[in-house]
């Protein structure tokens, strides 16, 4: 005798109760094998049924995530934070790619924020920071020193000149790296120059001396400049030079 359509066996009781059916229970009759649900299953539960047999494991429909979903907070600033920092090897030569340097100082984001002291001291800055603002291309970075007199004149110039560099993509940060004898500067050599000039950028010393072996240091100021994009040093100048703010101002 035949048998009516009744629908899809679902093979996976939990997905048959998802569909909203008791699972089937099975009988023999009269020498014939028949499945007989317990009720009569509605068209919407027939559809998710044929779903279930071809996997009832399966998201075939590959749904967006709720968008109302609670995302765990990273901690970090908007911009690049997912785009990781260029892999090694790092150098200090034109072309190279610069390792990220941490260092302990004030952090402007922006001109804008005003005196840097303001700021408040902080540790473990580093150029991967800078990257994840997302708002700068090229970062000026400028090596000084207390006993190096153009390190000085150049710490009154930049203030100036930032004020329309960061706007168009550009970043200052400089780094205080010496004392007047010679030796690593600390802290209180930091918040003495940045007492001393007008500092609208932000200012660090390097505690774990990263920059004179990566760069060599014999000759102050120096100034780099770097692509945040990838790291790479594009130009690099020894000495009083005001040509190279201008190469900077150039590539903004």
């Amino acid at each position: 005798m035949g048998l009516p359509f009744l629908g899809y066996p679902c093979h996976n009781v939990g997905a048959c109760a998802l569909a909203g059916n008791e699972p089937v229970a099975e009988q023999v009759e009269q020498g014939v094998h028949s499945v007989t649900p317990t009720r009569r299953l509605p068209l919407i539960a027939l559809t998710m049924l044929l779903v279930a047999q071809l996997g009832c494991d399966e998201n075939l429909v590959g749904e967006r995530p709720d968008s109302g979903a609670d995302v765990p907070d990273s901690g970090l600033d908007a911009g690049v934070e997912d785009d990781p920092y260029p892999g090694e090897p790092y150098g200090g030569f034109l072309g190279d790619t610069v390792g990220n340097f941490t260092f302990s100082g004030y952090i402007n984001d922006h001109p804008s924020e005003g005196p840097v002291e303001a700021s408040g001291y902080v540790e473990g800055f580093t150029l991967q920071d800078i990257r994840r603002l997302g708002t700068y291309d090229y970062a000026l970075i400028n090596v000084a020193a207390e006993w190096c007199a153009g390190c000085r004149i150049e710490a009154r110039q930049i203030p100036n000149l930032y004020e329309g560099w960061a706007d168009k993509g550009g970043y200052v940060i400089s780094v205080i790296i010496e004392q007047d004898n010679g030796t690593l500067a600390e802290k209180v050599h930091l918040d003495t120059w940045i007492s001393t000039y007008p500092i609208n950028y932000t200012m660090v010393h390097d505690p774990n001396n990263f920059i004179s072996p990566s760069f060599g240091t014999d000759v102050l100021p120096l100034n780099v400049i770097v692509d945040l994009r990838t790291m790479t040093i594009l130009n690099k100048v020894y000495g009083e030079d005001f040509a190279i703010f201008e190469t900077f101002e150039s590539l903004l």
